[in-house]
């Protein structure tokens, strides 16, 4: 499971786009957990939702799929 970041971890740098070992977004992360208060803030922050994963079973798939 991808940790996913906290207000105050996106105010000290942490990059909203930044991706764990599987090429998987933050905010696909999130919807896919259905954290909708992480989404409203990763989006808040100015998350790409056009982010592809490029890779494995996933791959060509965007948060706006789930």
């Amino acid at each position: 499971m991808t940790p996913l970041p906290s207000n105050r971890m996106l105010d000290r740098g942490v990059d909203v786009n930044a991706r764990d070992d599987k090429d998987m977004p933050l905010l696909m992360a999130a919807a896919a957990a259905g954290h909708d208060a992480v989404l409203a803030l990763l989006l808040g922050k100015g998350a790409d939702v056009n982010g592809v994963i490029t890779k494995g079973p996933r791959q060509g798939t965007t948060a706006l799929m789930l």
